[in-house]
């Protein structure tokens, strides 16, 4: 199948400016958390529920002089409840693709944050995020039936 990107947003403390650009297809661009704050969730929602295996990521942070790695948690929610997916610094400007813990699964949105950000001029800058739409068959990837809606 193949990535497939957020096609809307949910900021949910209003902590970020320019929400668009962290799912334009360019890196070139991005969203922004405001700065000094962190801990506050940008969600990342799909037009609908999918069957995902991984997410991938491109981002970097602020420092006030350049970028560098950000250090980012990131979860999806399947349907009931919000599961990690990675909680590390990350390289700057380059994707990560991290695997969903426990296989492929049915997902609708992820969330994401800067975990840390240094005194001064600092703020996370998301470029791109995409979840990986799983080429599986249902029944044998163990996806759970009551999550298909079935």
């Amino acid at each position: 199948m193949g990535w497939i990107s957020p096609t809307a947003y949910n900021d949910v403390d209003n902590k970020w400016s320019n929400e668009l650009n962290s799912y334009d297809g360019n890196t070139g661009t991005y969203a922004s958390s405001t700065v000094n704050q962190y801990y506050h969730w940008l969600e990342l929602l799909l037009a609908e529920t999918s069957i995902c295996d991984k997410i991938r990521i491109y981002c970097a942070e602020w420092y006030g002089f350049g970028e560098g790695g950000s250090n980012v948690r990131i979860e999806v929610y399947d349907g009931s409840s919000w599961i990690l997916v990675y909680e590390v610094t990350i390289a700057s400007n380059q994707w990560t693709e991290k695997t969903i813990p426990g296989g492929p699964m049915m997902i609708s949105k992820a969330r994401v944050y800067n975990k840390y950000m240094a005194p001064g001029n600092t703020y996370m800058r998301l470029k791109e995020f995409a979840f990986n739409q799983a080429n599986v068959n249902i029944a044998a990837a163990g996806v759970s039936n009551n999550l298909l809606g079935a």
